[in-house]
């Protein structure tokens, strides 16, 4: 009977000693995942803000063209209507 207490508590403690190194591997396993989706999420971040100031960029590129053409416009039409009398010029403009 001595030898049977003797061999549940050596693997009670086998078990336990067992639990512990799986609970152990397990959090590794947890950290290093964790660790890699902060990397991925830094990552994406990264190219986010990237693409969101080249998106800026674009759209503030194409607002000076717009500008710009509008300028061009006006400046053509103020050109072509210069020597017209003030009620033409007016109507022209108008319609």
């Amino acid at each position: 009977i001595t030898a049977l207490r003797a061999k549940v508590v050596e693997m009670r403690e086998m078990s336990l000693h067992q639990e512990s190194n799986i609970r152990e591997r397990v959090r590794e396993e947890y950290n290093d995942l964790i660790h890699s989706i902060f990397n991925s999420t830094f990552q994406l971040r990264s190219k986010f803000d990237q693409f969101r100031n080249e998106l800026q960029d674009d759209v503030f590129d194409k607002i000076n063209d717009t500008r710009r053409e509008a300028v061009d416009a006006m400046a053509k039409l103020q050109q072509k209507f210069k020597g017209t009398t003030g009620e033409r010029r007016y109507l022209c403009f108008v319609f």
